[in-house]
């Protein structure tokens, strides 16, 4: 049986889970409650700014001790929604580990996430950068090479996907060291149909703008001009009430070379 699909558009609900966790964050929509991803990422939920949900339910899975969908959180930053002002306050009924990120993290990992931090608004790409974890590099690649797809998708009107994606695009990167070849990139934006009825459309140029940022994330991170092609679609792809915020992406794919 398919798990249940929904999009909605909410103020949420922050949740104060002790002093030894990052705050949480929920929203209530219909009588039910959902917890809202994981809220350490750069579309981490805001006071005063309502938020987009839009995923599949998974019933059994709880965050922030609420029902968890697996979709894309989008954070209306550009419109102040005063109403959106409640924390609740910690009554024991969510049990973590120590999820406080800057408490758990050696102290020179806190001093270049507070940097990287500052850095982010005037260079994006900065957020590609490891600050609290040591990954392990990428494994050599070895042939035979094949052809490689990844879909980069996106909150509603923005150009920043997340930095989870992000990462696989970097290991996308580490391959074509190895194979060669061009990466062939197509950009897209679309509509969402919300549980109530009402379809909300990205803004013009959405598309355009997703793949001018990411053309110059190529170049930032090595990719010469002459290996990729960027191809925008600048029409919405019309929604349909099941999952709409994949339409919001950008697909990549790389061809080795002969």
């Amino acid at each position: 049986m398919a798990n249940e699909h929904t999009a909605f558009v909410t103020c949420p609900i922050a949740r104060d889970i002790g002093p030894q966790s990052d705050v949480c964050f929920i929203a209530e929509y219909n009588g039910k409650t959902y917890g809202l991803f994981d809220p350490n990422g750069y579309n981490r939920p805001m006071l005063k700014h309502k938020v987009m949900v839009e995923g599949e339910v998974i019933d059994g899975e709880m965050i922030c001790g609420a029902t968890r969908i697996k979709g894309v959180l989008s954070v209306m930053r550009e419109e102040v929604s005063p109403e959106c002002n409640q924390i609740l306050p910690d009554d024991g009924s969510v049990q973590t580990k120590n999820n406080n990120l800057f408490l758990r993290m050696p102290e020179e990992h806190r001093q270049r996430a507070f940097k990287l931090m500052a850095q982010v608004a005037d260079n994006p790409e900065a957020s590609l950068q490891e600050a609290i974890y040591d990954p392990a590099p990428f494994p050599p690649v070895k042939p035979p090479y094949v052809r490689q797809k990844l879909n980069l998708h996106y909150p509603f009107n923005s150009k920043r996907s997340s930095g989870p994606e992000l990462r696989k695009l970097l290991y996308l990167i580490h391959y074509a060291k190895f194979s060669g070849g061009h990466f062939v990139v197509k950009s897209y934006q679309g509509a969402t149909r919300l549980d109530n009825g009402e379809v909300m459309e990205e803004k013009s140029g959405m598309a355009e703008e997703r793949a001018d940022m990411f053309a110059e994330l190529l170049t930032e991170l090595g990719i010469n001009k002459k290996d990729y092609s960027i191809e925008v679609q600048p029409e919405s792809v019309a929604a349909t009430g099941v999952g709409d915020w994949k339409n919001r992406r950008i697909s990549v794919e790389l061809n080795p070379a002969e």
